[in-house]
């Protein structure tokens, strides 16, 4: 396997401040789940109302509508975790999707899905050439316990030489893992994801229970 693209991320693990003042009363308030996310348009980063937001991975599927600044919010219970896909769609526009993470009693921040205008013009890409990073709903996270978020969520693009996203027909898998950590159980998942239509991937981080900087690896490859 030749590696044709590899991208670093350093993410801070940190203790946040906030910390839960009174335990919760019971289990139902322990698998409550919160997603909070936002809906915008791909080239003014205008945001969108009215859009569809649906949860998918659950049963029955949950379904929300974008206010007036494209935001939308989730909020139901999960026993174990659960992955979970976003999708956003509106009548004129391409739909846009990403995947989460959901852990019992925690607050997600959905990276932010971003709807682009349909065209008659249809885009042509070369091969998979490298590798950006083009979202991250959060800079830092909490500590396992800390009463914090404690899982973020990376978007990656690939790029062909002349920097377009790599299309379906040029799709390349992607691979992420912990460079190097605190120790403390820190993970990302899923391990490995393909790029979607629009050359883009995703992969959570999961906190542990130490503090410290936690280095993120995407890499991926060809035969060569």
């Amino acid at each position: 396997m030749k590696k044709i693209f590899i991208y670093i991320v350093l993410f801070s693990l940190i203790i946040s401040g906030c910390k839960k003042a009174v335990e919760p009363e019971s289990g139902k308030q322990q698998k409550t789940v919160i997603l909070n996310g936002q809906v915008l348009e791909l080239t003014t980063n205008a945001p969108i109302p009215n859009a569809v937001v649906r949860v998918l991975g659950i049963t029955p599927a949950l379904i929300a509508y974008t206010d007036s600044v494209g935001k939308y919010q989730f909020n139901f219970e999960v026993d174990v975790e659960t992955e979970l896909q976003i999708v956003a769609f509106k009548e004129g526009y391409d739909p846009d999707t990403s995947k989460v993470l959901a852990v019992p009693g925690r607050t997600i921040d959905v990276p932010t899905l971003m709807l682009k205008r349909v065209t008659s013009e249809v885009p042509t890409s070369g091969e998979a050439a490298s590798i950006v990073l083009v979202s991250q709903t959060s800079k830092s996270i909490g500590v396992k316990g800390s009463g914090s978020v404690e899982t973020a969520q990376l978007v990656f693009e690939v790029q062909d030489s002349s920097g377009k996203p790599v299309e379906l027909a040029h799709s390349v898998e992607v691979n992420f893992r912990i460079g190097s950590g605190p120790g403390g159980g820190e993970f990302v998942y899923p391990p490995k994801a393909r790029t979607d239509g629009k050359g883009r991937v995703s992969v959570n981080v999961v906190s542990g229970t130490k503090a410290g900087v936690v280095q993120i690896v995407a890499e991926s490859g060809k035969p060569p």
